[in-house]
C-alpha cells in the first residue's frame, strides 16, 4: 500500500506543474484561451496492474463558452505490466456557440484479460485467460433542442479478434456468444441533458444520457442485437466544498450480443471493488453514491458505495442477490481551474457468499472522478 501512496504524491506534483505551465499566461478577459497539458500517466487497477503512458489534453475556451461547456481533445497511449497496450483519441466540441455537440472517440487495444462467463452466478472456477485485440470507433452529432437538452444520431464500429485463448476453456469448446470475433456495426440516437457546473468535478447539476444503438447485418455487422443505455447522475453541494454524487446506470439489450459487448460490473468507474467483467450479461442495473469532501490544500477525500446486478433478459433481474461494493479514497487536484483530480481509491465487495474470492478488493489510481 505504501508504494502506491508514494507514486500518487510524485505523480500529482509533476502533473500539477506540467498542466499549470502549459496554460496561456495572463490571457486577457474576453479573449480565446487555449490550455495544452501534456501529462504522464501512472494508473493502477486490478485489471491492468501498474499502467504507464502519457496523454495530451487540449482545451479551448472562447468568450461564448458556457460553464462546463469547453472544447476538449485528448490523445493517449499506455502500456501495463500485464502486457496490455491501449491507445486512442477522444473529442467533445461545441459548435455554433453551444447549439451543436460533436463527440468522437477511437481506440485500439491488445488486452490480455480474464473471462468468467456471463450471468449473475459465475464463479472463480469459471475463470480463463484470453487475449482480445479490439478497435473501436464512435461518433455522435447532437443538436441543442432547448436549454441543456441535446438530441441527435450516433454510430459505432467495434471490431475484435481473439488472439489467444485456453485450449480447454469455454471460449474454445463451448458456444459462447461472439467467441469467433468479427465486426459489430451499429447506428441509433442519443439524447443528453447536462447542467453540471464542471464535467471533471461537478458540484451541482444533472447529467442524463439516453442512447439507443442497433447493431445489424444491414450495416455490415456480423451480429444482430440492440441495447438501450440510461446513465443518470446528480450532484448536490453543501457546507461549501462538500459534495454528494449519485449515479443510476441501466443497460437493456437483446439479440445475439457478443460477450465483449455485454455490460460489465466492476472496474474503476462502476462498482469499484469488482474485477471488470467478473459479472457480465446483456442487461445491467446499478446505482452508486459518493460523498466527496475537502481535507487540506489540494487534497480531498471520498466515501462511496453501490449495488448492481446483471441479467440475460430485461425481466430476469434477481434484486435479492444484488452485488454490493464500497470503499474510500483520496483526491489531489492537479489542475485547479479545470478541477482535474487524480484519485486513489480502495474498494471491496460483499464476500458473504464467496469468502475465498481473491478479487474481493481492488486498488485504483486514476485521473478524474468515477462519475
Amino acid at each position: 500500500m505504501k508504494k502506491f501512496v508514494i507514486i500518487l504524491f510524485l505523480f500529482a506534483g509533476s502533473v500539477c506543474l506540467a498542466a499549470d505551465a502549459a496554460k496561456d499566461a495572463d490571457a486577457p478577459a474576453g479573449r480565446e484561451e487555449r490550455i495544452l497539458a501534456p501529462l504522464p500517466i501512472i494508473f493502477y487497477t486490478p485489471e491492468t496492474s501498474l499502467l504507464f503512458g502519457a496523454t495530451l489534453l487540449y482545451f479551448i475556451e472562447t468568450p461564448n463558452s458556457f460553464p462546463g461547456k469547453t472544447d476538449t481533445y485528448s490523445i493517449y497511449g499506455v502500456y501495463t505490466l500485464k502486457n496490455q497496450l491501449i491507445a486512442g483519441f477522444t473529442t467533445e466540441t461545441y459548435l455554433g456557440g453551444r447549439d451543436w455537440i460533436v463527440r468522437g472517440a477511437s481506440s485500439f487495444s491488445k488486452f490480455p484479460d480474464r473471462y468468467f462467463g456471463y450471468g449473475p452466478r459465475t464463479s472463480l472456477q469459471d475463470e480463463e485467460k484470453y487475449t482480445p485485440m479490439q478497435f473501436r470507433l464512435m461518433g455522435a452529432l447532437m443538436r441543442r433542442v432547448r436549454g441543456d437538452f441535446y438530441l441527435g444520431p450516433r454510430f459505432e464500429e467495434f471490431y475484435y479478434t481473439i488472439a489467444r485463448k485456453e485450449k480447454n476453456g469455454k471460449l474454445a469448446l463451448t458456444d459462447v456468444p461472439g467467441k469467433s470475433g468479427g465486426l459489430c456495426s451499429g447506428a441509433g440516437a442519443e439524447a443528453r441533458w447536462d447542467s453540471r457546473d464542471n464535467p471533471f468535478y461537478p458540484t451541482s447539476g444533472i447529467y442524463t444520457q439516453v442512447r439507443y444503438t442497433h447493431y445489424g447485418r444491414y450495416l455490415g455487422s456480423r451480429y444482430d442485437f440492440y441495447n438501450v443505455v440510461l446513465d443518470h447522475r446528480q450532484y448536490f453541494s453543501f457546507y461549501g466544498k462538500h459534495v454528494i454524487a449519485f449515479q443510476y446506470y441501466m443497460c437493456l439489450g437483446n439479440g445475439d450480443t457478443p460477450f465483449p459487448m455485454m455490460s460489465m460490473l466492476g472496474g474503476s468507474m462502476l462498482l469499484r471493488g469488482f474485477y471488470m467483467g467478473r459479472y457480465r450479461d446483456r442487461n445491467l442495473v446499478a446505482a452508486q453514491l459518493e460523498y466527496r469532501f475537502p481535507v487540506w490544500w489540494r487534497f480531498g477525500g471520498a466515501l462511496f458505495g453501490g449495488a448492481g446486478q446483471v441479467a440475460h433478459t430485461p425481466g430476469g433481474f434477481d434484486l435479492r442477490r444484488m452485488k454490493v461494493a464500497g470503499g474510500a479514497g483520496l483526491r489531489f487536484m492537479m489542475h485547479e481551474e479545470k478541477k482535474l483530480n487524480y484519485r486513489f481509491d480502495f474498494a471491496l465487495y460483499d464476500t458473504r457468499v464467496k469468502v475465498k474470492d481473491k478479487d474481493a478488493w481492488g486498488i485504483y489510481l486514476s485521473i478524474t472522478e468515477a462519475y
